[in-house]
């Protein structure tokens, strides 16, 4: 803290000194050790580094810029150590000194990167002709100088009478002269290049837009003609997709843009959050997940659209209208026997192939039964194709000892969901039929391969 010195003047700025940024809720450390400054506001300026103590606002501190400069080293940013340590600025000083800034109320990154921006330009290094003006004009109002403290001090320990000290004159404010007419002026010169800059950026943005909305309509064109799913425009597709979706430009269902009744942005709803869960980019998620629950579809349906987001009773209401009305829907609204609502996919391979690999091939008699054909039938009036092969065994076994077992925790484990839907899903799959309960004691049950029923 020997760098630090004392600020008299209270919170004014020298005349080229400009305040950048300040921050409050920050801390002093003299290396590592801590200090009594514990929380105060930290501001910087051109020339400075200003601490004024929250406690005592009387109490400034101001480190030079000039000294970080010197020391040779650049500022550095430390993480802190635990869920309670704040993040610091380590600002190098010379002979191996530094101090470090606690950033307890937050802000250290924006703070970090002002601060090195302001150590590049150096502004407190004053051009020689701005240096030679400044001398004149200091020399005008009296040639001769003023004594010093230690002259002050001998003339009145000899006894003599103290010299006369010049008259100090009042301080200039800041942007008044010369001197504040070039501030402003550089000021709105950098302030029109700024907005020339954001014209130029909106401009590249426009057109950007425009291109990719062409490519759109150009390869809907060619798709409405007839393109087969694997060809080159198919893959264009999937790219200017993934583009859109990039930079936030996909066409969603608002209710704003919707023009007709409330149905109507319902049944829009409907077929975009179809078209969204049945994209070959969410296929590894939803066939994974072939139970979602409705909570956890308006949660992920919300982080996709990004923005525009849609309520939980919207969502409810194109679920109902997907299931209902749509025939190529390939999901059913079901309640689960917890009480929450989920859509359910059509497909019972996506689940059977998951139990499988815990459960072992499904267990099934090589002679067809009445509930075997009438589970085919009702397959085939679905109009759903099995997307997986679910591995059967048609031996049965010969005691009870070499049937396994699958419980909530195991298949919310093997699922990544938790086990609340877990026990849902085994619930579902026992109304179906597919597999049979044992109760373990404790409200803890089991579920096997239905061998009954075969």
């Amino acid at each position: 803290m020997n760098y630090w010195k004392w600020k008299t003047n209270g919170t004014a700025l020298d005349a080229e000194e400009v305040c950048l940024l300040t921050q409050h809720g920050v801390a002093l450390y003299n290396k590592d050790a801590k200090t009594q400054w514990s929380k105060g506001k930290l501001s910087l300026t051109t020339h400075h580094l200003m601490y004024q103590d929250e406690a005592d606002s009387s109490s400034i501190l101001q480190l030079p810029l000039e000294l970080v400069r010197r020391a040779g080293q650049s500022p550095s940013t430390a993480s802190g150590f635990g869920p309670f340590s704040s993040p610091k600025i380590i600002v190098p000083l010379p002979q191996n000194n530094y101090v470090k800034l606690s950033f307890r109320s937050g802000g250290a990154d924006n703070f970090f990167s002002a601060f090195v921006n302001a150590l590049e330009k150096k502004a407190w290094v004053q051009p020689s002709s701005s240096k030679l003006s400044q001398g004149a004009s200091n020399e005008q109002p009296s040639t001769r100088p003023t004594p010093t403290a230690r002259e002050g001090a001998g003339a009145s320990g000899s006894g003599s009478s103290p010299a006369p000290q010049a008259a100090v004159l009042p301080s200039v404010p800041r942007g008044v002269g010369i001197a504040g007419v070039q501030q402003a002026s550089a000021q709105s010169a950098a302030m029109n290049e700024t907005l020339k800059d954001v014209d130029d950026v909106m401009n590249k943005a426009s057109s950007l837009v425009a291109n990719i909305r062409r490519l759109r309509e150009r390869n809907e064109a060619t798709a409405a003609a007839g393109a087969a799913p694997g060809s080159e425009m198919a893959v264009e597709r999937t790219k200017i997709e993934s583009i859109e979706s990039t930079l936030g430009l996909g066409t969603m269902v608002t209710r704003g843009g919707s023009d007709s009744s409330e149905s109507q942005f319902h049944k829009d709803l409907a077929q975009e959050l179809h078209t969204w869960m049945t994209h070959e980019r969410n296929a590894k998620l939803f066939n994974d997940t072939p139970v979602v629950p409705l909570i956890e579809l308006f949660a992920l349906y919300n982080k996709a659209r990004g923005g525009d987001l849609v309520s939980p009773l919207d969502v409810l209401n194109a679920c109902r209208y997907m299931t209902a009305k749509m025939s190529s829907s390939r999901y059913d609204l079901v309640t689960l026997s917890s009480g929450r609502k989920a859509l359910v996919n059509k497909d019972d391979s996506l689940l059977l192939a998951k139990l499988a690999a815990l459960l072992g091939p499904q267990l099934v008699n090589e002679q067809s039964s009445p509930l075997q054909d009438a589970w085919k039938q009702q397959q085939r009036r679905s109009g759903v194709t099995p997307l997986l092969h679910v591995p059967s065994a048609k031996r049965l076994p010969s005691s009870a000892g070499e049937l396994r077992s699958v419980s909530d925790v195991q298949l919310a484990e093997r699922m990544q969901v938790s086990t609340a839907v877990a026990a849902d899903i085994l619930g579902s799959l026992e109304q179906k039929g597919y597999l049979c309960c044992g109760d373990t004691g404790f409200d803890c049950f089991v579920y096997y391969w239905n061998i009954f029923v075969f």
